[in-house]
């Protein structure tokens, strides 16, 4: 006599789902471990304008800003902050005390200026283009404030926008 209240063909027929089913799982992870191919620096380089957007009457002195960007079209030529990514950020028109920190494949920017950042653009990042790979497009970046901050404390509503050139 059988042990489950099922008829026969629903077990059978539950055993190949699952069968099946760890062998699709098996397979989205051996894709999902392969690396995609390094992004080797084309001598091409993409300007990309980050502008910077404060509401209206409001005074801010500093913003950390996300840009993420396609690692497999775009790339800075180090990870980090140091001195070959800090030479690929261009200051903007308001003259804002700008530290980068690049992880490959977002560039985190700490603004500040003791008078009150600009609206408007507040800096261009030169990035290499990857060689062989497709022209760089807006939607392969994106601009996000991660905070907004006046002499008071917090600032809401500050947003970031990106423009390729």
């Amino acid at each position: 006599m059988r042990s489950n209240r099922f008829p026969d063909f629903i077990v059978r027929s539950a055993g190949a789902t699952l069968a099946a089913g760890a062998i699709l799982c098996a397979v989205y992870a051996a894709r999902a471990a392969t690396p995609a191919q390094p992004c080797q620096a084309s001598q091409d380089r993409q300007r990309v304008t980050i502008a910077l957007r404060i509401p209206e009457s409001q005074s801010v002195v500093s913003a950390v800003l996300s840009l993420t960007y396609d690692p497999t079209v775009l790339r800075l030529p180090e990870a980090g902050g140091g001195v070959a990514v800090r030479a690929r950020l261009k200051p903007g028109p308001g003259g804002a005390m700008l530290t980068p920190n690049n992880d490959g494949a977002a560039l985190r920017i700490v603004a500040a200026k003791g008078g009150g950042l600009s609206f408007g653009p507040l800096t261009a990042v030169e990035f290499d283009r990857c060689a062989g790979a497709r022209s760089p497009q807006p939607a392969d970046l994106r601009c996000q404030v991660a905070s907004c901050a006046g002499a008071g404390g917090p600032v809401e509503g500050c947003t970031c926008s990106v423009t390729l050139q």
